[in-house]
């Protein structure tokens, strides 16, 4: 009787460690298996950003701490072609897309004697040259005085020869700045007025390295008047 009421005794215990066990794997398969509750989240918060390049580089930068349940054995390089990308920038209007940044200052110039000519050297990204458009938004500094400089391109027009001259309103279109661009196969050249100045332009297409030269220091190159002379006095009677 010893051995049946003992045997009776224990068949519950194995019945509830039994259920405890299952319990147990279906709790680890869920959390294993199942995507994570804040799955949708994170999907409507990357779709949200999806359409600023910032976004989609965030995205890349951070698929690989992704927890693995969001992963759900799908391989980084795939995870990441399935991460949103930011739109194409054709995609955006062009008076909306970031203003273009068509030259920074460079190093500084020595000093130069009297006698000769200033040149401040600028430095511009080749790639945002080729974007010059009717409509986009340009800004840049005037390494000579350190004036910052905004405005939008207003007119295009393409030569016969290939050259792509464009016109510039500067300064909320302010009429007495303005300037212009020719871009050319080798270099693009740029002429603007501005508050400070008139100043002359010059960058490499290719390597983006330019040169800046302030129209007052043209003077030393000057050698004769730009008027023309006009005689004075009382002009002959005419002879009859």
């Amino acid at each position: 009787m010893a051995d049946k009421g003992s045997s009776s005794t224990l068949k519950p215990l194995f019945i509830t460690t039994g259920l405890l066990a299952v319990s147990t794997v279906m709790v680890v398969s869920y959390l294993t298996f199942s995507p994570s509750s804040e799955a949708p989240d994170t999907a409507i918060h990357n779709n949200q950003n999806a359409s600023t390049p910032s976004a989609a580089v965030s995205s890349s930068t951070n698929a690989s701490a992704l927890p693995t349940e969001l992963k759900n054995g799908i391989t980084e390089s795939q995870l990441l072609a399935m991460l949103p990308k930011a739109a194409a920038d054709d995609d955006t209007a062009v008076q909306d897309r970031q203003p273009l940044t068509l030259w920074q200052a460079g190093q500084k110039s020595p000093l130069v004697e009297p006698g000769e000519l200033r040149v401040e050297q600028v430095i511009a990204n080749p790639d945002y040259l080729e974007q010059l458009e009717v409509g986009r938004k340009v800004e840049f500094v005037i390494p000579h005085t350190g004036e910052s400089v905004a405005g939008e391109i207003a007119g295009q027009d393409l030569t016969n020869n290939g050259i792509t001259t464009y016109d510039l309103k500067l300064n909320d279109n302010n009429p007495l700045t303005g300037g212009h661009a020719v871009r050319g196969k080798i270099s693009t050249d740029f002429v603007v007025v501005t508050d400070s100045g008139n100043y002359t332009i010059s960058i490499n297409n290719k390597t983006g390295a330019g040169q800046v030269i302030d129209d007052r220091d043209l003077h030393i190159y000057r050698k004769h008047p730009d008027a023309i002379p006009v005689a004075t006095g009382t002009p002959p009677k005419p002879t009859s």
